[in-house]
């Protein structure tokens, strides 16, 4: 081969090797981004504010939970992130349409309110909510309560969602609980003194990765809850759950959530079932100046 044909090949070649290397590498940080590396990025001093909104279905009304819970991460290294919780759920209700009810005014909620795990003065008596978990959001230790009602958890831990160990597809959380009961209701506050009835259950999470979108990475959510105990068969207390969690890959943490649930309560000959709509979503810096301002004018 001639001298200049053979210096132009060595010239494309190279420039060929160039272009693919550097398709391989974009390749395989896409590869990584959708199916593996996923965990949690927060930084020391940072500040999340996120929507939270919890909608009962009362029957000819809505039940809601809402507020803007905020995580302050006071300590972050490669073993472990501690972030405090602060704020709180309001409660309102709305009469769904073609229905019209009176409700009372605003005001204290009843301790044996199901959303008395939430109640203004009910963090203070527990303390601080403060949580450390690692790269995974798995809980190494917690401090404090913010119990919500129908067996949704802490408030200062619905935000921190699970990650996989690896690259896998689809991975689970399987937890042994104790249901706390009184007089045939669900979980009442532990400073209420009375006779209460502990009931075993078993809950499971289950993520499955979907598409990665130009807001994040979709994975699907599903939650189920059975209790050992049964009524003619079925668990006495029963919860079935499916929605939609946006995780952000590369600042590592979710953006938003929604989640429909229907929890099953039979007792005697009866079955109540009431479903619940969970969503949360972390606000964008131009929505955190609102919301401050919003507040400052209140």
């Amino acid at each position: 081969m001639p001298a200049a044909r053979q210096g132009f090949f060595s010239v494309f070649m190279s420039k060929f090797l160039l272009v693919v290397f550097l398709l391989q590498i974009s390749s395989g940080d896409l590869i990584a981004q959708a199916s593996g590396g996923l965990k949690y990025l927060l930084k020391k001093n940072e500040t999340l504010v996120y929507h939270v909104s919890i909608e009962v279905d009362q029957g000819d009304y809505w039940t809601i939970l809402s507020g803007y819970p905020t995580y302050q991460v006071m300590n972050s290294d490669k073993d472990s992130i501690q972030v405090r919780l602060t704020g709180l759920l309001n409660e309102s209700q709305k009469a769904k349409p073609g229905k019209r009810i009176m409700f009372r005014g605003p005001g204290r909620m009843s301790p044996f309110s199901p959303f008395t795990g939430v109640a203004p003065g009910s963090l203070g008596r527990t303390g601080p909510n403060v949580i450390k978990i690692n790269s995974r959001g798995e809980v190494i230790s917690k401090s404090g309560s913010s119990q919500l009602p129908f067996l949704l958890g802490n408030l200062s831990e619905l935000m921190l969602e699970l990650l996989p160990a690896g690259e896998e597809k689809t991975w689970n959380e399987q937890t042994d609980i104790s249901i706390s009961l009184s007089s045939g209701r669900l979980p009442r506050p532990s400073f209420i003194r009375d006779d209460k009835k502990l009931i075993r259950a078993k809950q499971t999470t289950t993520y499955t990765r979907q598409n990665t979108t130009a807001e994040g990475l979709e994975i699907q959510k599903e939650f189920k809850l059975r209790t050992t105990e049964t009524v003619d068969g079925e668990p006495r207390f029963e919860i079935n759950g499916a929605g939609k969690l946006i995780f952000d890959v590369d600042q590592g943490r979710p953006l938003k959530l929604t989640f429909e649930q229907t929890v099953i309560e039979r007792e005697n000959n009866t079955t109540e079932k009431t479903p619940l709509k969970i969503s949360y979503r972390l606000l964008d810096e131009k929505e955190r100046v609102e919301l401050a301002e919003s507040r400052k004018a209140t």
